[in-house]
């Protein structure tokens, strides 16, 4: 039987909302950006998941959504060191490439806006 929640959820690391109060879940297990509709509770499934390889997801760790809905997510140092930070589009879903990218020398694990 499968055992897996259909949230699909299994080591969630960080937590963002948007301004529509959609709910953003960084996965370091899977690798994914769980998207969850205003208001999910329970265990329900995402109404969008960003994940792939197309997407750069390497233990994400945080995730941040700006004032224009670009979703900023922070990769933690994987075997070679490096982090980095990536920026999705507006709306951004499946397998997707990240619109850029910020290299940083070491672990990315926090985010925060400014005004």
């Amino acid at each position: 039987p499968n055992t897996e929640p259909p949230n699909g959820m299994q080591a969630p690391t960080g937590l963002a909302l948007d301004a529509a109060l959609n709910i953003y879940v960084a996965d370091k297990a899977t690798n994914q950006i769980l998207v969850f509709a205003t208001g999910a509770t329970g265990n329900v499934a995402p109404i969008r998941i960003i994940g792939g390889s197309n997407t750069g997801l390497n233990n994400p760790s945080d995730v941040l959504v700006d004032g224009t809905g670009k979703l900023h997510v922070t990769n933690s140092a994987s075997g070679n060191g490096t982090g980095n930070i990536l920026i999705f589009a507006t709306g951004a879903n499946g397998n997707v490439a990240p619109s850029a990218t910020v290299a940083a020398p070491g672990n990315v694990v926090g985010l925060a806006l400014s005004p």
